[in-house]
């Protein structure tokens, strides 16, 4: 169920270091990946057209990286330099298989359509500048879990239903407030507690507000560090956005603040996910931790390190679970229909985010053969 013509995390800048190659699956496909010497990132598919050596095991030369087999060599383009032992390479028409780069938001992203139907980075989400480093407001850390033996989609369903943080989070996000609101129907929305939903054709975003309430540890937490204190036990004011785009980008933005102030004073967390399919049934999944907090760079240092740290430890009782699921789940959670026998309130909005992937599958396979 891979969409192709659209932007993918495949790595964090600080993967692809100079001299060295990196090695990576993505939507089924071995990749190469390196760093020119002019410092431009380039990705070929893992294997060399003559006897399909892998070209990961190679080196680099310069803008150039060198097969290990046979030591042919091949240019940022793919294109046969040379082969060793031979005089010249005319007559030759072997090269590699490129796939499109751009290094933007602090990630590297790859096109894995054909090449000449590119967007320019326009699929990639805006929002994913939250994780720019030379972002002067934000702050925060990059982490991942590369290679979940794990369905991409099932991944997505979790980050869409964020009814379950009471029960598996409930030391960092776990609230009953949240759960409540998710499930909320229009009769109880009130001025001080609602949620609101837009839904395009490749996204999704959920406004949620509560005034007065008793939130999560996370948010208290948040709270007492921008007052400096060590705790915070009264109630808070609270916002999430959660935006989605397809096929696995998503923003949550928790806003939180001390009762009655304005919304100017609130301390924030921006958390970024890119869920990449490696296989049919394994995925990579890249997620970004940042806060707004304005003060000390120790200061700021280390409520970086607390709040990275908590959603990571979340992350992480996330991916158990989900590992056992994946043991259970029919058909390994890629039909619909195997998921939908039993069906609670809160699966409508999952069930609406992997529509929207096959909606755009669907467009982009026509547009492709038409």
């Amino acid at each position: 169920m891979f969409i192709r013509d659209t932007w993918y995390v495949v790595a964090e800048p600080a993967e692809i270091q100079p001299g060295k190659l990196l090695a990576r699956t993505v939507l089924n496909e071995k990749i190469v990946l390196y760093r020119t010497q002019s410092g431009r990132v380039v990705a070929f598919s893992d294997v060399c057209p003559h006897r399909y050596a892998p070209l990961s095991a190679g080196r680099i030369e310069g803008e150039s990286i060198r097969c290990p087999y046979h030591g042919s060599l091949y240019d940022s383009t793919g294109r046969c330099l040379e082969v060793p032992g031979q005089t010249g390479t005319h007559g030759m028409s072997i090269g590699l298989t490129g796939f499109p780069i751009i290094e933007r938001h602090n990630y590297v992203w790859i096109w894995m359509g054909e090449p000449a139907r590119s967007d320019q980075g326009n699929s990639i989400p805006e929002w994913f500048s939250y994780a720019d480093p030379d972002n002067a407001t934000w702050q925060g850390r990059h982490d991942r879990f590369l290679s979940m033996p794990v369905y991409y989609e099932l991944i997505n369903d979790n980050l869409h239903d964020v009814s379950h943080v009471e029960f598996v989070h409930p030391e960092t996000l776990g609230t009953t407030v949240i759960p409540q609101m998710y499930r909320m129907s229009k009769e109880d929305e009130s001025p001080t507690r609602y949620v609101k939903k837009e839904i395009g054709t490749r996204n999704i975003r959920f406004d949620f507000h509560a005034e007065n309430i008793q939130g999560g540890p996370i948010l208290h937490q948040m709270l007492a560090y921008q007052r400096e204190r060590d705790s915070w036990t009264e109630n808070v004011d609270w916002d999430l956005a959660l935006l989605y785009a397809t096929p696995g980008y998503f923003l949550f933005n928790h806003r939180t603040k001390a009762v009655g102030e304005r919304d100017a004073e609130a301390i924030q967390i921006a958390s970024l996910h890119a869920v990449t399919p490696e296989s049919d049934l394994s995925t990579h999944y890249f997620f970004y931790t940042a806060n707004n907090l304005q003060s000390s760079e120790a200061r700021r240092a280390d409520f970086t390190k607390i709040t990275s740290d908590a959603l990571t430890f979340a992350f992480n009782q996330d991916k158990a679970l989900l590992l056992e699921q994946m043991k259970r789940v029919p058909d390994h959670g890629q039909r619909m229909e195997s998921l939908a026998k039993v069906s609670f309130m809160g699966d409508t909005t999952p069930m609406i985010g992997r529509r929207l992937i096959r909606a755009q599958r669907a467009q982009s396979d026509t547009e492709s053969h038409p």
